[in-house]
């Protein structure tokens, strides 16, 4: 009997479409459904548009030390990219920036996000590094 590979090859694009769609399911079941907001920012980082680090105050130590930790919103990550970025300066100067991340939905197999930055002003925000691998790296900076 001689093979059909007419017949093997469209079972093998079936399969195959089927996986991927599959696959895309998986993905959007991972998406974190929810708004995240941070508080205690001390510093804005802007890596490149649409990709920010904070330094947030975490506490204080038992000697009085601040102690600070980082969080990142970041377009790019696997699977996870950023409608808007938007900067609100209505954060009174004596009051510690925030910002807020929300969930807005799913295409395809990316989970896609809104976020604000609540500043002081736009001078609270600063250059930072980025590495895109074999592409390149460099530093973003502040134009004033």
């Amino acid at each position: 009997m001689v093979p059909n590979y007419g017949k093997l090859l469209r079972m093998s694009a079936v399969l195959m479409t089927l996986s991927a769609a599959l696959l895309g399911c998986a993905q959007e079941a991972e998406c974190k459904q929810s708004t995240r907001r941070i508080d205690n920012i001390a510093r804005v980082f802007m890596h490149q548009p649409k990709s920010y680090s904070f330094l947030i105050h975490f506490v204080d130590s038992d000697d009085g030390y601040p102690i600070f930790n980082v969080v990142r919103f970041e377009d790019g990550k696997k699977f996870s990219h950023y409608l808007s970025i938007v900067f609100v300066a209505d954060v009174a100067p004596e009051n510690p920036m925030w910002a807020r991340e929300e969930f807005v939905g799913v295409a395809g197999e990316n989970c896609i996000y809104s976020a604000e930055i609540h500043i002081h002003s736009p001078a609270d925000i600063s250059g930072a590094g980025w590495n895109h691998g074999k592409s390149g790296s460099g530093q973003t900076n502040v134009v004033e």
